[in-house]
């Protein structure tokens, strides 16, 4: 009987092979006992069948206890089934029942006095995936509690429900990895925009023409924002197409100054719940639009580098940056109509109020009243600030001026490393390791898409940062290959799902899809 246990996980297998077993038992008996039984099982049948399987568990899992009870003496205080007040039932197959204290009640008695079954067993397993309907754990515990009594049932059948698929896909948990340290460009005492990331918002909705019309068209907002600083330049863009963002992109250098390394989203970002963000997806997927890109980079001299495909936390700096525009502009235009100058000129406004913004903490001195702003860095102060009088006619030489000047900037400098960066210093999040590697199965969580139709797929290589840990991976997915962020994927608890070592690690992007 126990190696039936190791063989099988199935419970109506095991109560069907158990019947069986016993039938076969009553055709050999001596004459006189033979019981003749043949076609399906009755219930009769199956219960003794789950009685026997239950007796071979309990001599199994409690030895000692079992032997005591049978030859009349007492459990030892240290038992486990102390608290139970176990009895043994020698109806048919001798096993061990609950005392309990409602043996008063109107109930049946397999219920007054259930059968006791260990928490680590195949059997107990098996039993609990048969009353398994995918209800709550409470609700499922009741229901097995009718016939049989699960030691720690209630940690058991949880650990059984999180382990069942069905139940996961209907509330699948995304995978976090660690926090990752931030990155070199983020550190960097470099001139403001050297670094900087680049985000759409919008559409909003301009009037043609001064004139009193009804009349719009669709325009959107590109914002650039520094890495080092947090400062925010917007360009209104009043055309989705190529030639017009890379008109925008030369406005910002021309005012700003050219940037060394520019970062974006690739496009797949823009697919989100609103269709009217589609256009902004089919604009960057466009080969016009990555031809006039890469040329347009090639020339300056500019490193363009895309984030991973769905993964819009990989941009978090310019993302809040857009939720902050937006912020100032739903208050600011509200339902205005308003044309491009118009439009242009709060946009610039709104600009100068969030490149006003503290980005320390305010000193605790009473005489510094003055924190530090991504404005210090443009222009020495911040951009709402009242202008400072004409100090020219002092007599003071270039040199000194131009010494001053220079002493100021150091001493933002200083400031921006001392108190800004500080802050950067906690991880608010993610603070657990999560070990992803080739070979494990997952869901894909898929935007706009049911839980129970997100498609499977099967992780095939990763690629880990600097720091060691798996952010980004490739999924096998029929026959095609994609790239996936590990915070879109859910891990199917199932086995086969472990740890593997380090030495499938792989770089490997042939005949990626997005």
């Amino acid at each position: 009987m126990f190696i039936l246990f190791t063989v099988e996980s199935k419970f109506r297998k095991m109560q069907r092979v158990t019947a069986l077993i016993l039938r076969f038992i009553n055709h050999i008996r001596p004459n006189g006992q033979r019981q003749h039984r043949y076609g399906p099982f009755s219930i009769e049948e199956l219960e003794q069948a789950t009685l026997a399987l239950a007796s071979s568990v309990q001599k199994e899992a409690f030895p000692v206890d079992f032997h005591r009870l049978s030859v009349g003496q007492e459990l030892h205080r240290k038992s486990k089934l102390i608290p139970f007040n176990v009895f043994l039932d020698t109806s048919r197959f001798t096993v061990l029942r609950v005392g309990g204290r409602i043996r008063h009640a109107a109930l049946p008695v397999c219920q007054k006095h259930p059968i006791v079954l260990p928490s680590d067993h195949p059997f107990t397993h098996a039993l609990i995936y048969e009353e398994l309907i995918h209800a709550p754990p409470q609700m499922l515990l009741s229901a097995l509690r009718r016939r049989f009594w699960v030691l720690h049932g209630r940690s058991v059948v949880r650990k059984i429900i999180r382990r069942c698929v069905i139940c996961f896909r209907a509330k699948p948990i995304l995978m976090q990895q660690k926090m990752g340290d931030l990155p070199r460009s983020r550190l960097e005492v470099v001139y403001p925009f050297l670094n900087t990331g680049v985000d759409f918002c919008g559409p909003m909705y301009i009037r043609q023409h001064n004139k009193r019309s009804t009349v719009t068209y669709k325009a959107y907002v590109a914002l650039f924002v520094c890495f080092a600083t947090k400062a925010i330049h917007m360009e209104l863009v009043g055309d989705l197409t190529a030639d017009a963002f890379i008109a925008a992109l030369q406005r910002f250098v021309a005012r700003r100054g050219k940037c060394a390394r520019l970062f974006s989203d690739n496009g797949l970002n823009f697919v989100g719940s609103k269709n009217k963000l589609k256009e902004l997806h089919d604009l960057f997927q466009t080969q016009k639009m990555k031809a006039l890109r890469d040329d347009w980079c090639e020339k300056s001299a500019i490193e363009w580098h895309l984030i991973p495909p769905r993964s819009p936390h990989f941009g978090g700096l310019w993302e809040a940056g857009v939720r902050s525009a937006k912020y100032h502009l739903k208050r600011i235009t509200g339902t205005a109509n308003m044309n491009f100058e118009q439009y242009t000129t709060v946009l610039t406004r709104i600009e100068a109020i969030l490149n006003s913004r503290p980005i320390s903490p305010i000193s605790e001195d009473p005489s510094d009243l003055n924190p530090l702003t991504p404005g210090h860095f443009l222009v020495g102060h911040p951009l709402t600030d009242i202008a400072e009088p004409d100090i020219s006619d002092r007599k003071e030489s270039k040199l000194a001026r131009w010494q001053r000047h220079t002493l100021m900037v150091q001493h933002f400098w200083a400031r921006w490393s001392q108190d800004y960066i500080t802050t950067l210093q906690n991880r608010n999040k993610w603070h657990e390791r999560l070990p992803v590697t080739p070979g494990q199965l997952v869901i894909v969580r898929e935007d706009n898409v049911p839980t129970m139709q997100w498609r499977l797929g099967r992780i095939q290589d990763v690629i880990p940062g600097q720091d060691g840990l798996v952010r980004v991976a490739n999924l096998r997915m029929g026959n095609k290959v994609i790239r996936r962020p590990v915070t879109k994927l859910c891990l199917l608890p199932i086995e086969g799902n472990c740890e593997q070592p380090d030495e499938h690690l792989n770089h490997s992007t042939d005949q990626l899809e997005d």
